[in-house]
């Protein structure tokens, strides 16, 4: 995966036209090490996400550090994050696409972020 800077995700957005995908995840979530074994792991579904997204990763640490960095706490505020991991795809206008909480296996993540499952 090339995750992007924080920092760098919405000018990259705008020049690239494409939406920024945010990664919401935490180091004590099993199902995030599970997304990123099967998906982030995946040539095909990496791949497939650097090209269609500008991917953020974005770590909650309040459980380690008692609070989250103001800019990763705000975005998981505007986003109601409330469970790991999650995602949500802002267009380059800034405007939220769509949201999704949770880990359902390999092909339902493919499907949320419209990238066809590969034919076996």
């Amino acid at each position: 995966m090339a995750w992007v800077p924080l920092e760098q995700a919405e000018a990259l957005s705008r020049e690239r036209h494409l939406p920024i995908l945010y990664y919401f995840s935490a180091d004590w979530c099993s199902p995030c090490q599970l997304m990123e074994r099967d998906v982030f792991n995946n040539d095909y579904a990496a791949r497939n996400i650097n090209t269609r997204y500008i991917p953020v990763k974005l770590k909650d640490r309040h459980q380690e550090d008692g609070e989250n960095p103001p800019a990763v706490q705000a975005l998981i505020k505007a986003h109601s994050v409330s469970a790991f991991p999650s995602f949500a795809v802002v267009g380059p206008d800034g405007k939220r696409q769509r949201l999704t909480r949770g880990y359902g296996g390999y092909t339902v993540t493919l499907q949320f972020l419209r990238i066809p499952t590969p034919s076996d």
